[in-house]
């Protein structure tokens, strides 16, 4: 009888996340559909911008991902890069060679942490000299029309807050091109199902816009030093007082680069832990998106075996349909192609990081190790 039950409810489960497999391969298509349709330009002349461009350090690659935002198809910006080492040779090297760019240095005298990025977010900002800021991380690449879309969704009813999605590109590994395809296949179509049911309270470090007025009434960037994941606090935050968090329909790069199965690991499991702690619910509820492990783990303790295997070739079936035609019909992504194959294993690690984030709270990020708390505060581990 209990085995019965217990299958009943595996059905049932599995049956959950192909209709969950189905709807996001809808919703990422009504996202990519609405990026054709035309509305009337604002004149953006009269909203200058300050793209805050927080950096550790000058790093390979950084001058091709800043150019980037120095080819904006837009009127009047400035780029204001915070850092706590202005004399770095690297960045001096990368400044002037970028002479013709408008790029000033915001240099980052007083960074309490943990979340050192802030401090450099804090120190960009004092000297940015517009009101509307766009801050984006320095592994970000972007398109000429990139700003227009951002300002202009911000422009709309009632909006405080614009982030962007973004895919992963430049994989020169097989670890980061997994992680380029998690983030195609499983970070994409959830943020766009949760969109669609009006659940968008976060925001991503590939894109945060918004008035300099709207931060300083959510306390500024200073409130967001104690915490993991001051992208997510700030689109919260934004959201908590009333206002609209908006994605604008612009895809942008986040350039992946090298990565070791090292990496990859503590990145994956870093991104689980925070998502756990910043959304413990929704986070609990999102192994109906396990599709694949769900219906493996069911073919096995299942007594009703006919509808079990069904269920499994259709889970693997529409899984494989629904990630390859996002990609061949939006998203285009040739290094995600590469490892498709490797879809139904990707899932069974996902799965099992899904897990054991409610086991963890120690993570590593940007060469230290933190324990993160259930309010999403982080203390540095010696």
């Amino acid at each position: 009888m209990f085995m019965q039950i217990v299958s009943t409810l595996g059905i049932v489960i599995v049956s959950l996340s192909l209709a969950y497999y189905i709807y996001s391969y809808f919703c990422v298509g009504e996202f990519f559909s609405r990026k054709d349709e035309s509305f009337g330009s604002p004149d953006f002349s009269l909203y200058p911008v300050s793209i805050l461009k927080p950096l550790k350090k000058a790093f390979p690659g950084w001058k091709s991902n800043l150019e980037t935002f120095c080819k904006q198809n837009y009127p009047e910006y400035e780029i204001v890069v915070g850092t706590s080492d202005v004399s770095d040779p690297a960045l001096q090297q990368v400044i002037d060679e970028l002479n013709w760019c408008p790029i000033r240095l915001a240099e980052t005298t007083h960074n309490p942490g943990p979340n050192f990025k802030v401090g450099n977010l804090v120190s960009a900002a004092s000297i940015a000299r517009y009101d509307i800021f766009a801050i984006s991380d320095a592994d970000t690449r972007v398109s000429p029309k990139y700003l227009k879309n951002v300002v202009s969704t911000l422009l709309e009813k009632d909006v405080g807050l614009v982030t962007c999605l973004y895919k992963g590109v430049d994989c020169k590994t097989f670890p980061a091109r997994l992680e380029a395809l998690v983030v195609q296949t499983d970070f994409i179509p959830g943020v766009l199902v949760a969109e669609k049911s009006g659940a968008v309270k976060f925001a991503f470090g590939a894109t945060i816009a918004l008035r300099k007025s709207t931060l300083e009434s959510i306390g500024g960037f200073e409130v967001l030093y104690p915490y993991l994941a001051d992208d997510y606090q700030l689109g919260n935050r934004v959201a908590r007082i009333g206002l609209k968090v908006m994605i604008a329909d612009e895809i942008v790069e986040h350039v992946v680069g090298e990565r070791r199965w090292a990496d990859f690991f503590r990145q994956q499991l870093r991104w689980a832990v925070t998502c756990r702690v910043c959304q413990p619910v929704g986070y609990f509820f999102s192994v109906l998106s396990h599709g694949v492990s769900l219906a493996t783990l069911t073919l096995f303790v299942n007594s009703h075996a006919k509808i079990s295997f069904l269920l499994w070739v259709a889970s693997l079936g529409i899984r494989y349909l629904t990630c390859f035609k996002v990609n061949s019909k939006y998203l285009k992504n040739q290094e995600v192609k590469s490892v498709l194959w490797i879809l139904p294993f990707k899932d069974f690690f996902s799965t099992f990081i899904w897990a054991a984030s409610f086991f963890v709270d120690k993570v590593y990020w940007a060469g230290n190790y933190f324990r993160v708390n259930r309010d999403g505060t982080m203390e540095p581990l010696k």
